[in-house]
């Protein structure tokens, strides 16, 4: 009896009904984007290291003809 009447205090808490859920959606939404940004950066430094061999290779071609 005591559980049921401590769950129905915690349900009317608005601080827990609305700012917990926002909480975990705020700090949940920066680990996501601190991940997402690094998949970027991460994506963009291999492009880099794809792209200069092909430029080379490019330029070598171009002086022999």
């Amino acid at each position: 009896a005591i559980i049921m009447l401590t769950f129905r205090a915690l349900q009317r808490n608005k601080t827990l009904k609305y700012g917990l859920p926002m909480l975990l959606l705020v700090v949940g939404g920066s680990f996501g984007l601190r991940e997402f940004t690094q998949i970027r950066y991460d994506a963009q430094k291999t492009r880099k290291k794809v792209q200069q061999p092909i430029q080379q290779y490019e330029s070598n071609t171009s002086e022999m003809y």
